[in-house]
């Protein structure tokens, strides 16, 4: 194995870029339990004002990360879609501010806004043009880390995602986002998330979390030989809710580990980029749900063909599906990551942990981060 280099090129080190990322796990645990004080609470001022909109749509809008983690309730709607007699929808911020700001009072849509400062000024200027349509407050919902924004006054209801100082901006912020919003999601789709059994669950994550990071080196190294580091171009791949962690595994991949990447659903990979991809291309699988059968068959084939195809060009899948990893586990270009979680909608937790981890070291090996 090749020695680490150690060139500086970020201000941070690597030890502190660690040490931080393992405090992730604590970090949603103390939002988690923020949560579940609030509980019934929280529940009881949601359908309060639920009962008094005639709701015909949700929107959720932000912009990067947190657009990203806007998937999650996208999907967990679009699961309970038989029981529900409203639609839903995700805006990045720049495009509902360009494209879907309302002309007209809306009484019947509430707009649940994303941001971590809650200070972006897309989001201020669109708070600021439905109060100018007379657009009711309790409309307005904020999900943000900012307990005092400047909004503040006409936000129905603010949802602190209680994320410690992060090195990485969308590191701890984009994991607690999503278990917020994911709480949202629930109780608009009139289920309690408040429970033993659910927050044995979530514990769960948070240990699932702990154990990768046990020996998340000495996983990372040996994809890094299974990689290699001289390739050119990596593809995050995958379907449905885990969707938003591979396009923001994609974004961190660019940013702090300099690698070209690009997040498709397997749909768009398999009739488009697939065709010119070579052994220069590397893809990550994530398998995040088990909730259509199809994917049993479908997804071994898919990878079969593309790692046929490609040659050197090796997958890291990341999967929550045993019967999907038992499929390719004898494949010799595959490398699985298994992790076990009981809420799929929140599997994206665990596989952005997992993937950061996996990047910190890819950026180590390039010569992007020091040691002390």
């Amino acid at each position: 194995m090749s020695e680490r280099k150690r060139v500086e090129i970020w201000p941070l080190s690597y030890e502190s870029i660690l040490k931080d990322l393992y405090n992730t796990p604590d970090n949603l645990k103390n939002c988690i339990d923020y949560y579940f004080k609030l509980s019934n609470d929280l529940i009881e001022k949601i359908q309060k004002i639920i009962n008094q909109i005639n709701i015909k749509r949700i929107l959720f809008i932000g912009n990067t990360f947190n657009y990203f983690a806007s998937y999650i309730p996208i999907y967990l709607m679009m699961h309970h879609s038989s029981k529900l007699n409203y639609w839903w929808q995700n805006y990045e911020l720049t495009d509902f501010y360009d494209y879907n700001l309302p002309q007209f009072q809306d009484q019947n849509t509430i707009y649940i806004f994303i941001s971590k400062s809650g200070e972006s000024k897309l989001i201020k200027r669109s708070i600021e043009r439905l109060r100018m349509l007379n657009i009711d407050k309790n409309q307005i919902w904020l999900v943000t880390n900012n307990l005092e924004p400047s909004v503040k006054n006409y936000c129905g209801l603010l949802f602190p995602i209680n994320t410690s100082d992060e090195l990485i901006l969308g590191t701890k912020s984009f994991i607690n986002t999503i278990f917020v919003i994911w709480l949202i999601g629930m109780i608009l789709i009139n289920e309690n998330p408040f429970n033993n059994e659910i927050y044995n669950k979530l514990i769960n994550i948070i240990e699932e979390m702990r154990k990768f990071e046990s020996q998340s080196i000495e996983i990372a190294n040996q994809i890094i030989e299974f990689f290699g580091i001289d390739f050119k171009f990596i593809y995050f791949l995958s379907k449905g809710a885990s969707l938003s962690i591979a396009y923001q595994a994609s974004l961190a991949a660019k940013t702090f580990g300099h690698v070209y990447a690009n997040c498709l659903s397997f749909g768009l990979f398999y009739h488009g980029s697939f065709q010119i991809a070579d052994e220069n291309f590397r893809s990550i699988f994530y398998i995040g749900d088990d909730f259509n059968g199809n994917n049993i068959e479908i997804i071994p084939r898919l990878i079969d063909i593309t790692t046929k195809k490609l040659a050197k060009g090796r997958i890291l899948l990341i999967g929550n599906n045993e019967e999907i990893i038992d499929k390719v586990k004898n494949n010799p270009n595959v490398y699985i990551i298994k992790f076990k979680c009981n809420i799929p909608f929140l599997s994206p937790i665990i596989e952005y942990h997992v993937s950061t981890l996996i990047i910190l070291e890819f950026a180590v090996r390039r010569g992007l981060i020091m040691f002390k």
